[in-house]
C-alpha cells in the first residue's frame, strides 16, 4: 500500500529474495552478465538467472515455495529434462543447502567452475591414484559434496603433491554389477573422473 501511494509500480518490480541476490552478486562478481527471469531459454517456462553466452541457467528453490504443496511433484525433473532439451545446463540451488555454511561453499565452487572460473585447476595426468581409506573419503565428501558422505566398498582418488584432490567411490551390486556411489573434486581437475574410471576397470 505504501508503495502505491509514493508511486512505485509494483508489475515492473520483480521479487527477488535475499539468497537469489546473492547468486546474481556471485555471478556477475565473476565478471558475467545474466538475464533474469527469462522465458525464452525454455520456450517460457522461468528461468531465474540465465549467465549470458554460457548456457548456464541457475535455478532457486525455496523450500516453501518450492514444496509439493506448490509444485507438481515431477515439476523441477521435468524442468531439467526441458532444459537438456534445449541445450541449457540448469542448476537447481536449494534454500537449505544454500543457509548450510558448508554446502554454500561447495555451490558456489560449483556454480563458478560451471562458468570456467577456478582459483586453481589442476590435470589429472600430473596426479597420482591411490587408494582412500573410508574415513578420509567421508571428510572429503563432506567438504565438496553437496550430497555429502555416503557408504562405498572402494574409495580411490587422484593425489598431487600428497594432496587428495579427487575422490570416487564405488559399491558393488549382484553379478559383478558396481555403482558409482560419488565423485568430488577440491578443484578443478582435468580429466580427473576419466583417470579414476580407467583405473578402476584396469583393477577389477
Amino acid at each position: 500500500r505504501a508503495l502505491r501511494e509514493y508511486g512505485v509500480d509494483l508489475k515492473q518490480h520483480h521479487k527477488v529474495s535475499g539468497p537469489e541476490y546473492e547468486i546474481r552478486k556471485l555471478v556477475s562478481d565473476a565478471g558475467f552478465s545474466f538475464t533474469a527471469n527469462d522465458r525464452v531459454a525454455l520456450g517460457g517456462a522461468e528461468v531465474d538467472i540465465l549467465v549470458d553466452g554460457t548456457g548456464l541457467a541457475i535455478e532457486y528453490n525455496g523450500i516453501y515455495w518450492h514444496s509439493e504443496k506448490f509444485k507438481d511433484p515431477k515439476y523441477h525433473q521435468e524442468k531439467s529434462i526441458k532444459a537438456i532439451e534445449s541445450g541449457i545446463r540448469l542448476m537447481h540451488v536449494w534454500e537449505d543447502d544454500w543457509n548450510n555454511p558448508v554446502k554454500r561453499n561447495i555451490l558456489e565452487k560449483k556454480i563458478l567452475h560451471k562458468l570456467g572460473v577456478s582459483d586453481r585447476r589442476i590435470f589429472a595426468r600430473k596426479t597420482e591414484v591411490r587408494p582412500v581409506g573410508a574415513k578420509e573419503a567421508n571428510r572429503f565428501m563432506v567438504e565438496n559434496h553437496i550430497q555429502g558422505a555416503i557408504r562405498g566398498a572402494l574409495w580411490i582418488g587422484l593425489y598431487h603433491q600428497d594432496e587428495l584432490v579427487a575422490c570416487m567411490g564405488m559399491k558393488r551390486k549382484q553379478d559383478g554389477v558396481w555403482d558409482l556411489v560419488r565423485y568430488a573434486t577440491s578443484c578443478s581437475v582435468v580429466g580427473g573422473m576419466s583417470k579414476l574410471l580407467k583405473y578402476f576397470k584396469n583393477s577389477n
